[in-house]
């Protein structure tokens, strides 16, 4: 009997991601000045499943499940953005890392094939009915950083500013049947607007 290691690696994707966000809310001077006044806001087109957006408008309406936050990571060769969306009015849930190389993403990839390298490529999963509902893992696709900026809590990292652009295809992730749909859309990710990070 094969295992299916995909439920497990979903998991990870969302668990890592929502620790290295936790774990940057320690230092308050991460916090940039002069950027009140932005929204942070997501629209994702999903195939089979409709527009998905909303908009977070100033750091009080956010919580720990209607959210948007991104950590730059800078630490042991590994350079990268760890994002994490939470929008429960919705029941969406986006998470995972964005592998930087010279400041550009690389590319979404399918783990399971022995020919792609996970430190070479980045990696996303989503749910559309919570935690423990329909799950999805990138599998091939891009993903686009603009205007990032980085607000250093150490030297190995901080809190960024960003918008990404993603074009990505994703798998079932509780199945074995291929099942495959496309997500497009555009996430802005802003410090002190909706990016509320847990304590």
């Amino acid at each position: 009997m094969q295992l299916n290691y995909q439920p497990i690696k979903l998991s990870f994707l969302l668990l890592a991601s929502l620790m290295l966000i936790a774990c940057s809310s320690d230092d308050d001077s991460a916090s940039p000045t002069g950027e009140n006044n932005d929204q942070s806001s997501y629209i994702l087109n999903i195939e089979n499943k409709g527009e998905f957006s909303n908009t977070f408008i100033t750091d009080t309406e956010g919580s720990d499940w209607n959210n948007m936050a991104a950590v730059y990571v800078n630490s042991d060769g590994i350079e990268g953005l760890s994002i994490s969306l939470s929008d429960e009015d919705k029941n969406l849930y986006l998470t995972g890392f964005i592998k930087m190389n010279n400041g550009k993403a690389m590319p979404l990839t399918d783990y399971d094939s022995e020919e792609n390298n996970p430190e070479n490529s980045s990696a996303l999963a989503i749910t559309f009915t919570g935690f423990t509902g329909e799950g999805y893992i990138s599998r091939s696709g891009t993903v686009t950083v603009k205007n990032l900026k980085t607000y250093f809590a150490t030297e190995e990292g901080g809190l960024a500013s960003l918008d990404l652009i993603l074009d990505g295809i994703f798998d079932n992730s509780a199945t074995e049947i291929n099942e495959s749909l496309k997500i497009t859309g555009t996430l802005k990710f802003r410090i002190g607007a909706g990016a509320y990070l847990p304590q």
